[in-house]
């Protein structure tokens, strides 16, 4: 028997519960930024809020900047052969 369907999951649980400063840089100790999103979603406080809808637009930016890129290094790279 291989356990609970769960069992895995134990480091994002820790993550989740870990995760009680701001970090200052890239080379600050580890964090993630949806974890971290998800910590100022749970406070009660408006700024908070606020603070997190920024960072999902800075993580969508982001997303979309890097997929740009990998479909521009796509389009650059890849040669038909007929």
């Amino acid at each position: 028997m291989r356990g609970p369907r769960w069992a895995g999951q134990e480091n994002l649980l820790g993550a989740l519960t870990f995760v009680t400063f701001n970090p200052d840089g890239l080379t600050s100790p580890y964090t993630a930024l949806p974890v971290q999103i998800l910590n100022w979603i749970s406070r009660l406080q408006e700024e908070f809020r606020v603070l997190a809808a920024a960072a999902i637009m800075v993580l969508l930016v982001v997303l979309l900047a890097m997929n740009s890129v990998a479909i521009w290094l796509h389009n650059r790279f890849y040669q038909r052969r007929w």
